[in-house]
């Protein structure tokens, strides 16, 4: 039962149960008003016969209140009724038929016994209303009580829950897992509770490989300066062409700790939205073009080949960040070449594609390779991580999350998949205009 209804039903019986009172009080007081009205009836009635039977029995019978049938024996015989042509041996089964008051009236001659017939159980019913009438109606408020009661104990029990989570929550503690009963409203809220639990796990679980990376990745190549650099001070570099080598040396180590520090102040930037993305209607065909013949180059002189499959309609213009969406490309490519053997091809192939009934556009770079296991797969797009074939490779194991960050950051997704010995990443970018009218 959701929380509207439990409203609902709690409200329903706080106005039920005054009304249902009232109706206690008016029928107790009408089922005593009609057995009050049958006795007043009754004793009424009861005093005009005896006074006609102390008169002159042929005068008219006296009018009475009551229109029930009435009969009266004198000492066993009729000897008179309401009832017109009732016979003495019906007389038996007109008792049984009927509620009966009698009353024995004696006089010099004789008992009389009047007999007042009312309709059967007419007197039962009028006594039993006042029990029925009480009966049924606090029967039915102690079941709303009791359902009000049970309702307000759960809602009560479900909001405790939820300041305790949320109180576990606020002191840092994302270590319990609480668990939420129920579909209604409360439910949902603590779903979404535990969806927030769960995401600032994840990211104080980020957070900390973020640190423990950077500290690794940007330790190596500083240890590396600091030990040739003190190796010259001390004067182990005995030779001019020994003090060059160290110089060199600790220049490749500086430059490789300033990339690794521009991609940190890159992803940093990425990830807190410092990033300003500057999207632009532009021809994407031409933009691939240019980016591809620029690129091909330095997949060649890495001693691998290169090869584009382009799929788009021409003239298709796209919204997006050239500069973001290079750095991903680029991204894709650097990682294909690091990862693939000499002498084979590293592939882009581009399309348009339907997802959820809207179209995208899909890059994807391929190459061959090794296939990654199931729990590498998982990991690839997460910050500093770097599959095991990789280790010794340089980098921070940041291109493929910068990729899925400009993926998203132009509406689409990133994506990983291995088919036919090759390593399939793939980018997409969403179209804000229908196929038929970009084209």
């Amino acid at each position: 039962m959701n929380l509207k209804r439990q409203i609902i039903l709690l409200i329903a019986g706080i106005l039920i149960i005054p009304l249902v009172s009232i109706g206690i009080v008016f029928t107790i007081l009408m089922s005593n008003e009609t057995a009050e009205g049958l006795a007043f009836e009754y004793r009424h009635d009861s005093h005009l016969i005896q006074g006609w039977l102390d008169g002159e029995r042929g005068a008219d019978f006296p009018t009475i209140k009551t229109d029930q049938d009435i009969f009266i024996e004198l000492d066993g015989r009729l000897v008179f009724s309401s009832i017109e042509g009732l016979e003495p041996a019906q007389m038996a089964q007109i008792l049984a038929d009927h509620d009966v008051l009698s009353s024995l009236y004696r006089v010099a001659n004789g008992e009389y016994r009047i007999y007042h017939l009312y309709p059967a159980q007419s007197w039962q019913i009028a006594t039993n209303n006042s029990k029925f009438a009480l009966l049924v109606p606090t029967t039915l408020i102690l079941f709303i009580a009791s359902m009000a009661g049970w309702i307000l104990r759960s809602m009560h029990l479900k909001v405790r829950q939820l300041v305790t989570t949320t109180q576990t929550i606020a002191r840092g503690d994302l270590s319990q897992n609480p668990t939420f009963e129920g579909k209604d409203e409360f439910f949902l809220l603590g779903e979404s509770l535990e969806s927030m639990r769960q995401q600032l796990k994840n990211d104080q679980d980020n957070r900390t490989r973020l640190l423990m990376g950077i500290s690794h990745d940007l330790k190596t190549p500083l240890a590396s300066i600091i030990g040739y650099v003190q190796a010259i001070q001390d004067g182990l570099a005995k030779t001019d062409a020994t003090r060059a080598k160290y110089i060199d040396i600790i220049a490749v180590k500086s430059e490789l700790l300033d990339s690794r520090i521009r991609a940190l102040i890159e992803f940093v930037k990425l990830e807190t939205s410092q990033w300003q993305v500057n999207k632009k209607n532009q021809d994407l065909n031409a933009y691939i073009e240019t980016w591809f013949a620029e690129l091909s180059n330095d997949i060649e002189v890495s001693g691998r080949f290169s090869a584009l499959s382009n799929g788009l309609p021409s003239n298709l213009a796209l919204n997006f960040d050239s500069e973001l969406l290079r750095r991903g490309l680029d991204n894709l490519v650097s990682n294909a070449i690091k990862y693939s053997p000499l002498e084979s091809t590293v592939y882009l192939a581009i399309h348009l594609v339907s997802h959820n009934g809207d179209p995208e556009v899909k890059l994807q770079v391929k190459n061959t390779g090794m296939p990654y296991s199931t729990g590498q797969q998982k990991s690839l797009f997460q910050a500093f991580y770097r599959a095991d074939n990789g280790r010794n490779k340089d980098g921070m194991g940041l291109g493929l999350t910068v990729v899925e960050k400009v993926a998203q950051l132009h509406g689409g997704r990133a994506h990983y998949q291995y088919l036919d010995e090759q390593h399939v990443f793939s980018l997409t970018l969403a179209c804000l205009t229908p196929p038929a009218t970009i084209f």
